[in-house]
């Protein structure tokens, strides 16, 4: 049933198989940042203004996140996400990413070449490290020489680095922490203590206050950890509630600062009922419409300074939900769509962003070697295979329901990659022992 099954497992339980894996890694990741660097100044992504033009660039800057973040860096709070001169305050995004666009903006100016390089150049650094946990859990699960193909295929092929340096947002940060929480379940599932547990606890906080989206693969990654524990319920309540406090305790200074800034209790961010919204009403085509968006709807965006956040939200939330209300069949259509759009790169025809390069065959080729990778590593009993599966395909739930766009699959193309070097490999031994059979 399983090929080289036993020589997998055995690999499983080190890191690092020795000084020239280390070194290897380094190269990796040195070649993962000078390739993108390079991209960035080959293709001259961070000439904003060249690209859109002058009325486009300073919002192109990041969008909501380099509008956050001119406002940090004015001094004027976390608010006003759309670039007006009115001050509101805002949880419309995550907080870490926009203070440290904020960060650059202080030390470069804002909206300027010299912050655009910055930005892009900490993308690519966050980008380039991905490479550790890549390697790592890959090692640790489908072996060391697909680890180290994926590791290098992630360094230098263009469809993993592109947008490093081409959005100021956090697609790269996120990409990173979420290998990094899926490596550390690996390693909690072969024994850990409460120091580890409360680590990675502290690991998920950091994850919501970058993208909460990621926290619904942080139930996959803690219960597929502690399963040993399972058989012991006090000690996997012990670990649970360690867990979630620490997280908790990571979370609550920005709850409590939506709470006082915004008058409502806000979980990390607030505007998934008007992204809903986008997606949701009748004759949509479930992409989502930019021509509903504040940012480039003036009606729009004086309805949002005159009602506020929260209520503005609430307001298109409700008239998202009426639609799901009457419209339970086209709906349930959309999201259909939407699934599939996610995985195939549709969204690409849909698509005006001038920096959009691919083809939709191409996230569709990766999509589809993706799903035949998964088929094989749960047929082959692969450590994990469960948890890179449920992962890949829960993780975009919240854009199933609102709207998919390509740049949303980039925190699990990492372990996408895995399973898809993985499949090549097992088509290679099949091959081979096909052939030594017949000779």
């Amino acid at each position: 049933m399983s090929i080289a099954s036993a020589p997998q497992q055995q690999q499983s339980s080190e890191a690092f198989s020795g000084p020239d894996d280390r070194k290897l890694i380094l190269l990796a990741i040195a070649l993962a940042f000078a390739a993108r660097i390079a991209a960035m100044f080959l293709l001259r992504t961070w000439d904003f203004t060249g690209i859109y033009g002058p009325d486009k660039a300073r919002y192109a800057f990041g969008n909501e996140s380099g509008s956050i973040a001119y406002s940090l860096a004015a001094g004027h709070g976390f608010s006003s996400p759309f670039l007006d001169r009115i001050t509101v305050p805002s949880a419309w995004i995550a907080p870490i990413y926009p203070a440290l666009v904020a960060g650059i903006f202080k030390i470069f100016g804002a909206f300027t070449p010299a912050a655009a390089i910055a930005s892009f150049a900490m993308n690519s650094a966050f980008s380039a490290l991905t490479c550790i946990p890549l390697y790592c859990a890959g090692r640790r699960t489908v072996g060391r020489r697909v680890a180290l193909w994926s590791m290098f295929l992630w360094a230098l092929c263009p469809l993993f680095w592109r947008w490093a340096v081409t959005w100021v947002w956090d697609m790269c940060l996120s990409a990173l922490l979420f290998t990094c929480a899926f490596w550390f379940a690996l390693r909690l599932r072969e024994g850990a203590g409460k120091r580890e547990w409360a680590a990675f606890g502290a690991l998920w906080g950091v994850c919501a206050l970058v993208n909460p989206g990621m926290l619904i693969f942080s139930v996959v990654s803690a219960l597929w950890a502690a399963w040993p524990q399972l058989r012991s319920p006090r000690g996997w309540l012990r670990t649970a509630i360690l867990s979630g406090v620490v997280a908790v305790a990571v979370i609550s200074p920005w709850l409590v600062r939506n709470r006082i800034a915004l008058g409502h209790w806000v979980f990390v961010r607030d505007n998934f009922p008007f992204e809903f919204s986008l997606g949701n009403f009748h004759n949509s085509n479930g992409m989502g419409w930019a021509g509903m968006h504040p940012a480039v709807n003036p009606h729009l965006m004086a309805e949002y300074i005159q009602k506020g956040e929260v209520e503005f939200i609430r307001h298109h939330g409700a008239l998202a939900m009426q639609f799901v209300r009457e419209y339970p069949g086209e709906f349930l259509r959309l999201c259909a769509h939407r699934f599939i759009a996610f995985w195939d790169g549709e969204y690409i025809l849909y698509s005006v962003q001038a920096l959009e390069w691919w083809s939709p065959w191409v996230h569709g080729l990766l999509s589809l070697l993706t799903l035949v990778g998964a088929v094989f590593a749960l047929s082959r009993r692969v450590t994990a295979a469960w948890m890179y599966t449920l992962g890949i395909l829960l993780y975009p739930l919240p854009y199933y329901l609102t709207y998919p766009q390509t740049r949303y699959r980039h925190e699990v193309e990492p372990l996408m990659l895995l399973l898809s070097v993985y499949l090549f490999q097992q088509l290679w031994r099949e091959f081979r022992r096909a052939r030594a059979s017949q000779s």
